[in-house]
C-alpha cells in the first residue's frame, strides 16, 4: 500500500468514525459539514470518499452491521451448528451491548 492509499484509507475510516458519533449525537441530518470538520478532514476529501448524504449513511450503517455480524468463517471450524449458532449469538449480544447503535 502506497503512502498516498494509506492516508486515503485513514482518512475514510475518521469520517466513518466522525459520522457515527455524530450521527448517534444529532441524527443523520446533521451537515456533511460537522462530520468533516470532526474528522478533521476538509470538505472536499469527504466528498471524494462520499459524494452524497446517502453514501456516507449506507458506509455507517454497513460498518456497524459488519461488527455485529459475525463472518461466516467463524462458523466453519466448528463441530456442533448448533453450538457455533449460539456462540454467534451470545457474541452480538455482548457487541450491541458494548457498542451504541447510530
Amino acid at each position: 500500500m502506497t503512502s498516498c492509499q494509506a492516508d486515503a484509507q485513514r482518512d475514510y475510516e475518521r469520517l466513518l468514525l466522525a459520522a457515527r458519533e455524530i450521527f448517534g449525537e444529532r441524527g443523520a441530518d446533521v451537515p456533511l459539514d460537522d462530520v468533516a470538520r470532526r474528522a478533521g478532514i476538509g470538505n472536499a476529501t469527504m466528498c471524494r470518499h462520499f459524494p452524497t448524504r446517502r453514501d456516507l449513511i449506507i458506509a455507517v450503517y454497513a460498518d456497524e452491521a459488519a461488527t455485529l455480524c459475525p463472518p461466516d468463517e467463524a462458523l466453519l471450524g466448528d463441530d456442533s451448528p448448533i453450538d457455533a449458532d449460539m456462540r454467534a449469538a451470545h457474541g452480538r449480544r455482548r457487541r450491541r451491548r458494548s457498542s451504541r447503535c447510530v
